[in-house]
C-alpha cells in the first residue's frame, strides 16, 4: 500500500524527541548487538562502550521516510496479529526460506507449543547469537537460546501472539527509532521473555546479496 494510506491505519505517533530517553532504555541490548557484530575490531572494546555511553553510539537523528515506511509496516502487521485469534510469523520483504523442512518444523512446534508471554526471535545470523551466555532448548530440529528478556537482532522475522501483539501496540503508540531499535525498547519496558531460534530457517535475502529490498532510502 502507498504510505500515505498506510499512515491513516496506524494509530503511531513519530516522536523524535524521544530519541534519546528510547535509546537509554534500550542501551543494554544495543550494546550486545554492538558487540557480538563488532567484537575484536579497532571499533569496539568494552572501555570504549562505557565511555562512549548511548548517544556516542547512537546520536539523536530524524528517520529517514523509508524507516518511517517499515515502522508503519511492522506496526501493521503487529496490529493485524492483535485481531486474530493465533499467533502469526512476521516477515520483512527479504526473508527468504533457506530449509523448507526446518520452517514447517518451525511451523507445527508454534501451532503445537506456543507460549503466549513469549516473543520468539527467528532471524538467521547476520547478527550472531552469544550462545554461551544463555540458556539453550532443543526440541527435534530446532535449537532456541532462552532470553530473560527477548531481544531483537533484526525484525527480519518474528513470532508473536495477540496477547503480546496488543502489549506492542500499546507500547508503540509513539516511536522515535528504528522499528527494530524501537521494538526492542518495548520488548525490555515489557519485561517480555523471548526465544532466539539459533538454526534459523529464514535467510536475509538482501544481505546475502540474494534479492533487493523494495525499501528505497531517502
Amino acid at each position: 500500500m502507498e504510505d500515505s494510506y498506510a499512515l491513516l491505519q496506524v494509530d503511531s505517533a513519530y516522536r523524535p524527541d524521544q530519541w534519546a530517553s528510547d535509546i537509554e532504555s534500550g542501551w543494554d541490548f544495543f550494546k550486545e548487538n554492538i558487540s557480538t557484530r563488532i567484537l575484536n575490531t579497532t571499533i569496539y572494546t568494552e572501555k570504549s562502550s562505557n565511555s562512549l555511553g548511548p548517544s556516542g553510539f547512537f546520536p539523536p537523528r530524524l528517520l529517514t521516510k523509508s524507516e518511517q515506511s517499515v515502522a508503519m509496516r511492522h506496526i501493521l502487521a503487529i496490529k493485524a496479529t492483535a485481531r486474530s485469534n493465533i499467533p502469526c510469523i512476521i516477515l520483512e520483504d527479504d526473508a527468504l526460506i533457506g530449509d523448507q523442512a526446518l520452517f514447517h518444523e518451525l511451523i507445527h512446534y508454534l501451532r503445537d507449543e506456543y507460549k503466549n508471554r513469549v516473543f520468539f526471535d527467528l532471524t538467521d545470523n547476520y547478527i550472531p547469537l552469544n550462545v554461551n551466555h544463555h540458556k539453550k532448548l532443543s526440541t527435534g530440529n530446532l535449537h532456541f537460546c532462552i532470553m530473560p528478556i527477548a531481544i531483537t537482532r533484526t525484525l527480519m522475522a518474528y513470532a508473536i501472539s495477540p496477547e503480546i501483539a496488543r502489549a506492542l501496540l500499546e507500547s508503540l503508540s509513539c516511536y522515535s527509532l528504528p522499528i527494530d531499535m524501537q521494538l526492542q525498547v518495548s520488548l525490555s519496558r515489557l519485561l517480555l521473555p523471548g526465544m532466539s531460534l539459533i538454526n534459523s530457517p529464514f535467510i536475509h535475502g538482501s544481505k546475502n546479496n540474494a534479492i533487493t529490498s523494495s525499501v528505497l532510502q531517502h
